[in-house]
């Protein structure tokens, strides 16, 4: 059997030590990616918050806008209503006008005639008179 020398003894133990080295620097590049993980991992978690807040937000902002629609929408059929009465109205005062017009036509014809009448009224007292002035000569 052979026995260990200090110098194989001493090789060992170096090679250990440097073995050790290894490991401890791998280690601690593992540890420094770890770090380096969880922060990564707090920054998604921080940008999913504030996701999180603004779909909120959105969400808030679609019911406000809901019910914005549904008072327009309740204004728009006010206003729908208000334009048919004022169909209705319109139509009716269509009819009046159309009435108005043949009352004044009926009243221009009648002032026409009353025109007429009186031109013709006019032209008989004046032949008469004219006629009675003629006719009679001088005689009184």
């Amino acid at each position: 059997m052979t026995t260990a020398t200090e110098n194989d003894l001493k090789r060992l133990e170096d090679l250990i030590i440097a073995g050790q080295k290894l490991v401890e620097t791998r280690l601690t590049g593992i540890e420094t990616r770890l770090t380096a993980i969880e922060s990564g991992q707090k920054s998604l978690d921080t940008r999913l918050t504030v996701i999180e807040t603004r779909l909120i937000a959105i969400e808030d902002g679609q019911d406000d806008l809901k019910e914005q629609l549904k008072k327009v929408d309740s204004k728009v059929d006010r206003l729908s209503e208000e334009v048919n009465g004022l169909k209705i109205e319109m139509t009716e005062v269509k009819k009046d006008v159309s009435s108005i017009d043949s009352r004044l036509g009926k009243l221009e014809d009648t002032k026409e005639k009353q025109l007429w009448t009186l031109i013709t009224l006019l032209s008989g007292s004046l032949l008469a008179v004219g006629a009675k002035f003629f006719l009679m000569g001088n005689n009184p």
